[in-house]
C-alpha cells in the first residue's frame, strides 16, 4: 500500500551534523529497524549511498552491488561503524551519496500501508533521536495516525503550522479544480476546519510555537469500530494487525505477540528518565 510518512531531521543550533550525531540517528533507526515487524516498507535513519556506475566503469546492477557489499563488509571487518563505510565508500570513488546535504537535512520516507503499528514505531523512533541529538524533526503522514503535521524537538512536539496551512489550501482547493475529487468536497472541508482548530489551539498558547506538548497528544488512537467484521481478533490482536489497510488479517503473523514486542522495543527504546507518555495507546 502506498501511504507513507515523511520525516525531515535538522540539526538545531550548528550548521551540520557531526560524525557522532549521524552514528547517534543510524542507531537508533536500526534499533527500531530490528525490533519491529515492518509489513510494507523498513525505517532507516543513515545518509544512504547507491553505487557509483561511472566510478565502476558502468558495470551492471548485479556487478556493480557486489563490488560495493565486497568493499562494505572489508571496512565492516575494520571495525567501522555502518555510516563510516558509506563515508568511506564515497570517498573511494565506488559510492555516492542519494544526497550530499544529509550532514545539513536528514529527510527520508516509509510506507507502512494501512499499519498503524509501523507508524507507531516511526514516531517512537524520530521522538527518540530528538531527545539524543539536539535537532528539529518534522513529520507528515499521509494516513491519519498523526493528527496533523508535527515539528518534534527534544521529545515534545507541536503543530506544524506551514505544513498544515500547505493541506488546508490543497484540501480546500481540490475538490473545486480536480474532478477526481468529485463528491468529496463536503469531507475535505470537515478534515481542514479540524487542521485548522488544531493549529489555532496550539498557536494561541505559546508564540512563537513551542514544542510544548507529549508527542502522544498528536497520535490518533485505532477504533474498534473499524474492525466490527472480525470478532476473532481479540482488542489485544487488533492493536498489531494492521496489515493493508485493515485487510489481510489471515494468521499469517502473531499479531498478540508483535503487539508485546511493540511494548518491549519502545520501553527500550526511551532513554533513561523518559516517561512512557511517548509511545502511545495504539487502541480504544
Amino acid at each position: 500500500m502506498g501511504r507513507t510518512l515523511h520525516w525531515s531531521i535538522k540539526p538545531k543550533e550548528k550548521a551540520a551534523f557531526n560524525i557522532t550525531d549521524l552514528k547517534k540517528i543510524y542507531d537508533i533507526g536500526k534499533r527500531v529497524k530490528d525490533s519491529n515487524n515492518w509489513t510494507c516498507e523498513t525505517f532507516n535513519l543513515d545518509p544512504d549511498v547507491y553505487p557509483n556506475w561511472k566510478g565502476l566503469n558502468d558495470v551492471d546492477c548485479e556487478k556493480g552491488w557486489a563490488i560495493v557489499d565486497k568493499r562494505w563488509q572489508e571496512l565492516a571487518q575494520q571495525g567501522k561503524h555502518p555510516v563510516e563505510i558509506e563515508i568511506q565508500l564515497v570517498k573511494e570513488g565506488i559510492c555516492l551519496f542519494q544526497d550530499n546535504q544529509y550532514r545539513r537535512k536528514m529527510q527520508g520516507f516509509c510506507k507502512v500501508g494501512g499499519n498503524e503499528q509501523n507508524a507507531c514505531a516511526i514516531i517512537v523512533g524520530l521522538t527518540v533521536v530528538s531527545i539524543e541529538v539536539d535537532c528539529t524533526i518534522t513529520v507528515n503522514d499521509e494516513g491519519q495516525f498523526l493528527k496533523c503535521p508535527i515539528v518534534i524537538e527534544k521529545g515534545k512536539a507541536r503543530p506544524d503550522n506551514d505544513r498544515i496551512c500547505s493541506q488546508l489550501a490543497h484540501l480546500l482547493g481540490s475538490p473545486k479544480f480536480n474532478s477526481s475529487y468529485s463528491g468529496l468536497a463536503e469531507e475535505f472541508e470537515k478534515l481542514a476546519k479540524e487542521l485548522w482548530e488544531m493549529r489555532e489551539e496550539y498557536r494561541s498558547r505559546y508564540y512563537p510555537p513551542q514544542c510544548e506538548w507529549s508527542v502522544q497528544t498528536f497520535c490518533r488512537q485505532v477504533n474498534a469500530k473499524d474492525f466490527e467484521e472480525h470478532p476473532e481478533y481479540s482488542g489485544s490482536q487488533i492493536m498489531a494487525g494492521f496489515y493493508g489497510e485493515y485487510y489481510g488479517l489471515n494468521g499469517e503473523h502473531d499479531p498478540e505477540k508483535e503487539s508485546y514486542n511493540m511494548a518491549a522495543m519502545v520501553k527500550a527504546m526511551l532513554p533513561k528518565g523518559c516517561t512512557m507518555e511517548v509511545a502511545p495507546k495504539l487502541f480504544k
